[in-house]
């Protein structure tokens, strides 16, 4: 912790909407300098493995606080490396739309978790995931703004045009 924070002189700082599991897991790549996740090949369940997208989110969210870039790019490694693994059911995850909605909420509008998100939508995801929500507001506008403009800017062009 860098002592940029507001509440530093007092010794104590309130994190009242970040959770302990969420915390913990930054003590402990603090501590150790590793991120623990789950095993792939034991991963199977598509709960699990949101969950475990959602967590290292909300670490994302929590690591802009302090301004820690180590943890912050532990982080966003750990999202990229999962989000192009292969899973033991064949499968490959991505971060779903409460990732989304985690990162826009509380990430800053130039954060490269953002970015990261979006670059993932933009190799890996198809139309289906659009099918997946019934309610348009459960995508962040801002996501689905940022995700039209990486999809014209890197689509391909045709052809003759």
């Amino acid at each position: 912790m860098n002592g940029k924070w507001k509440k530093f002189e007092c010794c104590v700082v309130p994190l009242p909407e970040d959770e302990s599991v969420v915390f913990s897991l930054y003590l402990k790549l603090l501590y150790t300098g590793k991120l623990p996740v789950k095993d792939n090949a034991a991963s199977t369940d598509s709960t699990t493995i949101a969950d475990e997208f959602a967590t290292l989110a909300k670490l994302l969210v929590l690591d802009e606080k302090p301004m820690d870039e180590a943890s912050k790019e532990a982080a966003l490694a750990a999202i990229s490396s999962r989000s192009k693994e292969s899973f033991s059911d064949g499968h490959s995850y991505y971060p779903a739309m409460d990732c989304a909605q985690i990162i826009y909420d509380g990430g800053a509008t130039d954060s490269p978790s953002r970015k990261l998100l979006v670059d993932i939508y933009t190799e890996l995801v198809r139309s289906a995931f659009l099918d997946e929500h019934e309610k348009a507001e459960a995508v962040p506008k801002d996501f689905l703004l940022d995700l039209a403009l990486s999809l014209v800017v890197n689509r391909l062009p045709k052809k003759g045009v």
